[in-house]
């Protein structure tokens, strides 16, 4: 969607400045400055993707979707004014607005570059919250998706810092269009590389799993390895690290990482996701269940356990028991409360 707007406001700052360069005055009357609307849904956008792939609950159609469409007034108002100009002072405010700039246009930059960097911050805020970018993290698809969209949120926050003083400086349409162009071209440039070297490590990746598969160890080496992983889970409990990977747990416990997938996949025939979950789901039920541990939050128990987020707590742990955390610590309470420890003192005659 993101690409598909930004397509869109390249075709339209394309078409007004081709219109006003041949001068084809005529043809601007069927012009609207639209390209601020479609740039003020972008934060929006970017904000509800950012919240998606940090796997956040979120609800698009709610009241609270209205306070993100508040900076669009502006732009919205300005449209329906433009249209009651007449033929003649619609084609004269957009030549004077190109050549020279109009206070409309610097309200709505003003509008424009204080609602994305308000996005971009808070963008770049919810990810390095995340406990995994602080050297923690589920699956390395994940992170490495995060990476990116890290690296994406820094590069348009520089663009519009450095952009900023040139938009007000010149402050007419001109400039716009080509901060604009040059915003998209980073806009396509950076998701040139991310595609392509997202493809190769993909590709690596893949040629690392075809090899692993053709290869078999004897049942004695599995055996060993199967006492050897079972051992380090239970004494270190390496679950609980946000970032902890098969590549680190295959160091630690000295055995080439190849051979432990084949023992994963093989034979205790889980993928190395699904062996950490449980020993987490496991956890977090003796937690749960541990008066010790009653004034917790759900959200301090995941983390603990090695999840990086709470949704992803509910859902793994729901997958596993077929209750939700909170359902299950009430269960907990409610059997705990019908069973009450008694004390086993021998009474003493006086």
């Amino acid at each position: 969607m993101l690409i598909l707007l930004m397509a869109t406001y390249c075709g339209v700052v394309y078409i007004h400045y081709s219109l006003l360069i041949h001068r084809l005055n005529h043809l601007l009357a069927f012009y609207s400055p639209i390209d601020g609307l479609l740039f003020l849904l972008l934060g929006p956008c970017l904000y509800f993707y950012v919240l998606s792939v940090l796997q956040r609950p979120f609800r698009l159609f709610t009241w609270r979707l209205l306070l993100h469409l508040i900076p669009l007034l502006p732009c919205v108002i300005f449209n329906f004014r433009f249209w009651t100009y007449t033929y003649t002072q619609r084609i004269e405010w957009l030549i004077r607005d190109f050549q020279i700039g109009t206070k409309e246009t610097t309200l709505l930059n003003i509008v424009l570059y204080v609602q994305i960097f308000g996005y971009l911050c808070v963008c770049y805020r919810l990810i390095k919250k995340q406990p995994f970018m602080q050297g923690g993290g589920v699956n390395s698809d994940l992170r490495t998706e995060v990476w990116w969209l890290k690296i994406f949120v820094i590069i348009n926050l520089t663009y519009l810092i450095l952009s900023a003083p040139c938009c007000f400086y010149f402050s007419n349409e001109q400039a716009n269009i080509i901060i604009g162009q040059l915003a998209m071209d980073i806009q396509f440039l950076y998701l040139f590389f991310k595609s392509v070297l997202t493809q190769d490590a993909s590709s690596g990746v893949a040629k690392t799993h075809k090899k692993d598969n053709t290869f078999k160890i004897q049942d004695t080496m599995a055996d060993n390895y199967q006492t050897k992983l079972f051992a380090f889970m239970e004494t270190n409990k390496p679950y609980r690290r946000f970032d902890y990977t098969i590549l680190m747990l295959a160091k630690e416990i000295n055995i080439p990482e190849h051979h432990l997938s084949i023992v994963l996949n093989g034979s205790i025939k889980k993928t190395f996701t699904e062996f950490m979950n449980e020993y987490k789901v496991a956890e977090a039920k003796q937690l749960l269940c541990d008066p010790k541990f009653a004034r917790r939050t759900i959200e301090s128990i995941a983390l603990d356990c090695g999840f990086g987020a709470k949704s992803t707590f509910n859902r793994v742990f729901l997958k596993h028991t077929g209750n939700t955390p909170t359902d299950y610590r009430r269960h907990c309470q409610h059997e705990n409360s019908d069973n009450p420890v008694k004390d086993n003192d021998d009474s003493c005659n006086s």
